[in-house]
């Protein structure tokens, strides 16, 4: 019983996710305005553009690491 309720978790699982990934190929991309684009800190340093908006998402990286 548990193997069968196993396998339908996965068929559904599976399922789902090619529904989603059908909808994401059938939907055309979504313009956004330029503005969005626009960061607070736009400075290069060591070759990144807008580095401390880059280097600040590295404590999630370093979170993601640890687990």
């Amino acid at each position: 019983m548990e193997h069968r309720q196993r396998t339908l978790h996965i068929r559904i699982l599976l399922g789902m996710t090619l529904i989603v990934a059908l909808g994401m190929a059938l939907v055309p991309p979504i313009p956004q305005p330029d503005f969005l684009h626009h960061f607070a800190d736009q400075r290069r340093f060591l070759g990144v553009p807008n580095f401390l908006n880059v280097a600040s998402n590295l404590i999630f990286l370093l979170a993601a690491a640890y687990g």
